[in-house]
């Protein structure tokens, strides 16, 4: 399932600058609120997803340079440096 980042801190923003006009800040202070909480969320899910990301990645990459470097030794074939 793949999650919109954009989508989800547009609703965060949407939602923050609700409960502040909500709570007495104005229409026009309740617009940056929800603006500049709207682009906070978005700049720690891209850290969160790209973390998430490199976790689920790296043991796939690594085990596959490890099966390709296996491969090659059978094989009787020296892997290249740049593999490590």
């Amino acid at each position: 399932m793949e999650v919109d980042r954009r989508l989800c801190a547009f609703m965060l923003g949407v939602e923050v600058a609700r409960w502040a006009h909500v709570s007495g800040t104005g229409l026009i202070g309740a617009g940056l609120v929800g603006l500049v909480a709207g682009a906070v969320a978005y700049g720690r899910l891209i850290v969160l997803f790209i973390a998430v990301r490199l976790r689920t990645e790296l043991p796939v990459i690594r085990r596959s340079r490890r099966r390709l470097r296996a491969s090659l030794g059978r094989r009787g074939v020296a892997a290249s440096p740049e593999f490590d």
